[in-house]
């Protein structure tokens, strides 16, 4: 056992290639790890038994683990060091690693310590999930199509031009298609260009999952509120365009 349990003090350790500093943040959250800077390794201490063996950790690309004595660092598993731990500023994870966004503006991200958060090019496959679509298009596709097809659909009327629709498999209509992951609905062919955030930007920006975050390929978002939702039919397509008109002629 590598750990002073009396003292609270853990004698393991962990560097990583600097330039993989943005896969710390899918470990921000464990208590009691400090991390700093040395050249072009990033180095974390504080770290327990049990998290030197979890795969959040030992899945970063060009980490090594190491026992500390006096200083001195042991490669895992081996009895001669193999050097000195250097004198660097520890900063704990949690501190170096905050989301920030925007208070008032949630149009734009913001940066993830000084790494800024994007919607980039993607080569991977993707299953669309959802689609906007110009009203006169929709119209024309529910009124022929069969009710079945219908079934697994939800949708909302965005404005006096666009449907948003939402569910799989995906209409076949003109449009922009999204995929899905968490809440967030991302433009076919893109993906946030720090995968490994994605959890926590969910958790700022949509703390309670009421809402769908539908990104655009400038990083801004809507909010497009579960509730809102509705089963895809005729008489609900009808129903929301009448509400629609009638709430035109009050105004």
């Amino acid at each position: 056992m590598e750990t002073n349990a009396r003292n609270n003090i853990s004698n393991f350790v962990a560097s990583i290639p600097a330039k993989f500093k943005v896969e710390l943040g899918k470990i921000r959250d464990w208590e009691g790890v400090s991390i700093g800077q040395h050249k072009d390794l990033i180095w974390l201490k504080g770290l327990s038994e049990e998290q030197m063996e979890h795969q959040l950790l030992v899945t970063i690309p060009g980490v090594e683990r190491f026992t500390l004595s006096q200083n001195k660092l042991f490669p895992l598993g081996s009895l001669l060091p193999s050097q000195i731990l250097p004198s660097v500023l520890w900063t704990p994870i949690e501190r170096a690693f905050q989301l920030s966004l925007p208070k008032f503006n949630h149009n734009f991200f913001g940066n993830y310590g000084d790494l800024e958060i994007k919607i980039v090019p993607s080569i991977e496959e993707q299953d669309p999930m959802a689609l906007i679509c110009e009203i006169q298009n929709f119209e024309k596709y529910i009124y022929k199509a069969p009710e079945i097809r219908l079934s697994n659909l939800k949708w909302c009327l965005l404005n006096n031009e666009s449907v948003f629709i939402l569910g799989h498999p995906i209409v076949p209509i003109p449009g922009r298609t999204y995929w899905l992951s968490n809440d967030h609905l991302i433009p076919v062919g893109f993906q946030f260009n720090y995968q490994s955030l994605e959890d926590e930007i969910q958790k700022k920006l949509n703390p309670n999952n009421q809402d769908f975050l539908l990104w655009t390929e400038n990083s801004r978002f809507i909010e497009i509120s579960k509730e809102k939702l509705e089963q895809l039919s005729i008489s609900s397509y009808r129903q929301t365009w009448y509400d629609l008109l009638k709430r035109q002629k009050v105004k």
